[in-house]
């Protein structure tokens, strides 16, 4: 990355719009611009949070007190997290990075109100991972599969989407598809279809008894919600979907510099390639394939994957389908508006249960 787009990725980190994404994340105003105060360049991003989030981190080694301990574990994953934004290679920063925000995870996951069991099913030769989340007081109830975007964590983002589900009586399962998280740093790359790496996670279901595998659903944010339709429309195991803030075509839109570096990064590609990359990153020819009910989801201020492009996707849907774009919101309406996870989870009851 050249200095003047590394000054233009450290503005949009910096701006309003982010801002209120990192509020949405557990950020707090005196501890955030704090932190920026001490930011000047890009390259001191995750440097600075990464001390930020060690101090929660230290604190929740600290007492005993299992809720205070789980409050200072999120934080500090959270603060790991947001310090993992500002890398845009996978060099030894960002691998820190990332394995510290599922370390101070693991610290807490199992103190949860319903906690979070790590499970692993195999795949392409690796080993996958996956965070697996019983609906507690319901018998056999349905599963979602959560998908995270390009810069989201299973541990920040979906955490927070699965805790809304939950509550409405549905099991989840926040998985990484090919080309995320651990199998990026094993040499996967995210490619136009990872649909098979999300059917071989079905697959992992149909051994859990607790659940009923016949009910299934996946919810897929930003870039996600991309992938999740490709992986409804291909595996007809899946009875609803739901895209949040997600496009219909890469090529369809002006990509902000982070969303483009972002990608270069989980692609593998050049800057040379991205132009001919993008073209790949269609729901042309497949949307239609799509059999299960769909609901598209976004903000009509989003900065990020213009609301145009959820209307596109719903547009070309072939039904049953529904559309929302809340008025006002940001990329992917939950950072600043959480009913949207209790709307998504009510429709997601209504897919699965018929209530």
């Amino acid at each position: 990355m050249d200095p003047a787009e590394a000054k233009a990725v450290l503005g949009q980190l910096k701006d309003h719009g982010r801002v209120r994404r990192w509020f949405g994340l557990g950020a707090r105003a005196e501890e955030l611009f704090d932190t920026f105060t001490k930011i000047d360049d890009l390259g001191d991003w995750c440097g600075e949070f990464g001390k930020l989030a060690q101090r929660f981190e230290d604190s929740a080694d600290a007492t005993a007190d299992r809720q205070v301990k789980v409050a200072n574990c999120l934080s500090a994953a959270a603060y790991f997290h947001i310090g993992l934004l500002g890398t845009f290679e996978d060099n030894d920063i960002r691998k820190q990075a990332y394995r510290s925000v599922v370390r101070v995870y693991d610290k807490a996951r199992n103190h949860f109100r319903i906690p979070a069991e790590r499970v692993e099913y195999p795949f392409g030769g690796l080993s996958f991972s996956a965070y697996f989340r019983k609906a507690s007081g319901v018998t056999k109830p349905p599963c979602v599969i959560l998908l995270r975007g390009l810069d989201a964590a299973r541990e920040i983002e979906i955490h927070t989407i699965a805790n809304f589900l939950l509550e409405k009586g549905l099991s989840t399962l926040a998985i990484d598809t090919a080309g995320q998280g651990e199998t990026r740093f094993q040499g996967m790359k995210l490619l136009p279809d990872v649909s098979e790496s999300i059917s071989a996670a079905l697959d992992y279901l149909e051994t859990r008894t607790e659940i009923d595998a016949h009910r299934l659903a996946i919810v897929g944010q930003s870039f996600a919600g991309y992938i999740a339709v490709r992986a409804a429309a291909r595996d007809k195991r899946f009875n609803a979907c739901v895209s949040l803030g997600s496009f219909y075509s890469l090529e369809d839109f002006e990509i902000i510099h982070m969303l483009k570096h972002n990608c270069m990064l989980n692609m593998k590609v050049s800057e040379a390639d991205w132009p001919q990359t993008r073209k790949l990153f269609s729901l042309d020819g497949v949307i239609e394939n799509l059999t299960c009910p769909f609901f598209a989801i976004n903000g009509s201020e989003d900065v990020v994957i213009p609301p145009s492009q959820t209307v596109k996707m719903y547009e070309k849907a072939p039904g049953p389908k529904e559309l929302k774009i809340y008025d006002g919101a940001p990329h992917c309406v939950y950072y600043d508006n959480k009913s949207v996870l209790f709307h998504i989870g009510d429709w997601l009851s209504a897919q699965l249960r018929g209530n």
